[in-house]
């Protein structure tokens, strides 16, 4: 969390016109637990910050012809992509920047702004799917990432949000090992559709789900009863989403109940 802190506050300071740092401190472009308490706090803030400007990628607003009329409200960032300590699972944090005028009345888009807020979200992406939802993880010292997780441009490839690592394994394994068992037609578990009663049209609808067309996953309130290690895990496209009742978790996962349900994605014009 404190290190969260440190990335938010930096790169506000770095938005912040008047903003500068100090130039005859030491660059070597790393920093240690030992200097980040040994050294002043502004040479740490200074290394600090000098690395987040290295790994932000501005996103750039999609090209129109239009001139803008309202005020600078938001700048979107990337973070270079990088191996989580997952092997095969790929990260890039997805930054938001606001900004609100600094002075009044406001003169559209020439209004002068400043940082005010900051929001962080992390996406992932499997260059290795997982092979089960037992959690497997990269030897310390980690060492160099997977080169195919460093070529991937997050303004670009299909990411997924997710709560976190774990989630994202257990979510991506889950609907492909649904997939499959209903493809291959030895399925355990009960199945619904909450827009069909008809099983094969509900097996039918479930089956066209694949694990690389999803967009996110979450975690859902499972039933009310007794036994602690019964969760649910929700996974969604822009079409479709599963609620997947599993009891036990790793190797002893067990899926007892899918739900379906068809989604419809519908998107509102910003204005600008």
């Amino acid at each position: 969390m404190r290190l969260r802190n440190i990335f938010l506050t930096g790169l506000c300071l770095l938005l912040v016109p008047g903003f500068e740092p100090s130039v005859g401190a030491r660059n070597t472009g790393t920093i240690t637990k030992i200097e980040s308490r040994r050294l002043p706090a502004a040479e740490v803030k200074r290394r600090t910050l000098e690395q987040l400007s290295r790994i932000l990628v501005l996103e750039p607003y999609p090209a129109t012809t239009e001139r803008p009329k309202l005020p600078l409200s938001d700048l979107w960032f990337w973070t270079k992509t990088r191996e989580t300590f997952i092997p095969g699972l790929c990260a890039a944090d997805n930054v938001t920047v606001y900004f609100r005028p600094v002075r009044l009345p406001t003169i559209g888009a020439d209004t002068p702004t400043a940082a005010e807020s900051i929001q962080a979200k992390t996406l992932y992406r499997f260059v290795v799917p997982p092979k089960s939802p037992v959690l497997e993880s990269r030897n310390l010292p980690f060492g160099r990432d997977n080169p195919d997780c460093r070529k991937l441009d997050p303004q670009h490839a299909h990411m997924f949000n997710a709560p976190d690592e774990g989630g994202a394994v257990e979510g991506i394994w889950l609907v492909g090992e649904i997939t499959a068992r209903l493809q291959q037609g030895n399925a355990d578990f009960k199945l619904s559709c909450t827009f069909s009663e008809k099983q094969d049209e509900c097996v039918r609808f479930v089956k066209q789900m694949k694990p690389e067309e999803i967009v996110d996953i979450d975690r859902c309130q499972a039933d009310a009863n007794e036994n602690v290690t019964e969760h649910c895990i929700e996974a969604s496209t822009f079409g479709q989403q599963l609620r997947v009742f599993a009891d036990g978790y790793g190797a002893k996962e067990k899926i007892i109940r899918v739900e379906a349900d068809e989604l419809v994605t519908t998107a509102d014009l910003r204005a600008d």
